[in-house]
Formats: structure tokens, C-alpha cells, sequence
């Protein structure tokens, strides 16, 4: 049984620096570091804070990281 090879698909030059550019006009890379750092501090002041403080917030430490993400997710 002979393997057939994948189709390979070209695709120009033009598309692809349409495309690059349309990713880096959705994507602000200031805005996602601050973003990233944001959540990473907030993942530190909450991984500081003792069991029965998280306990007050409705949360116990495994959850730390789940809910700094799901808190930035809007709806």
C-alpha cells in the first residue's frame, strides 16, 4: 500500500502579510503583556493571602488561577 503525501498549498506572499497584518491590528502586544501582567499579580496577591482569607472570597487555593482567568473573561 503506497502512502500518499499531503496536497501542499501555496499561498502568496500578499495573503500572508495581509494576514500578518490583520493579526497585529487584533492583537495589541502592549495591551496583552499588560494584560498578562495584570493576571499575574493578581495570581500572587491571592496566592499570599492564607486559606481562611480565600475561604472569605469563596475560593480555595487550586482555584487561584481559575478564577484570576475567569474573572477577565467578559461575557
Amino acid at each position: 500500500m503506497m502512502h500518499q503525501q499531503p496536497k501542499q498549498i501555496s499561498v502568496s506572499p500578499l495573503l500572508l502579510s495581509v494576514l500578518s497584518t490583520s493579526l497585529n491590528l487584533l492583537v495589541d502586544r502592549d495591551e496583552m503583556e499588560q494584560a498578562v501582567n495584570g493576571h499575574m499579580a493578581e495570581i500572587r496577591r491571592l496566592s499570599a493571602m492564607s486559606d481562611k482569607e480565600l475561604s472569605a472570597i469563596g475560593i480555595t487555593r487550586d482555584q487561584i488561577v481559575a478564577y484570576v482567568l475567569h474573572e477577565s473573561v467578559e461575557l
